[in-house]
């Protein structure tokens, strides 16, 4: 059996990115967009795809923190494996197929 291997995925800036989810593997994703600053006007906007069409999708913002919250993908029907996208200081969260 192969070692796990943590991998860090880093972004510079969040303005108008994306993930796709697939149902061949389990993931936990965590991204801090970083707090909002007055010099700049431009939201974080994290867009979230379902490639395969055919996942539970659940939002789960979390009330005491404006801009955190999750996003969970259930592949249900075809491998049974999930993947979670936590976030933080993101001012736009979608999730779409």
């Amino acid at each position: 059996m192969a070692p796990f291997r943590r991998r860090t995925v880093e972004f510079v800036t969040l303005q108008h990115s994306e993930i796709n989810v697939n149902d061949t593997l389990e993931a936990k994703v965590c991204v801090d967009a970083g707090r909002l600053t007055n010099a700049s006007r431009v939201q974080d906007e994290l867009n979230a795809y379902d490639r395969v069409g055919i996942a539970q999708i659940k939002n789960l913002p979390s009330r005491p923190v404006p801009g955190s919250g999750s996003v969970t993908f259930v592949f249900a029907r075809t491998t049974c494996r999930q993947t979670r996208i936590g976030c933080v200081d993101v001012e736009k969260i979608g999730s779409l197929r």
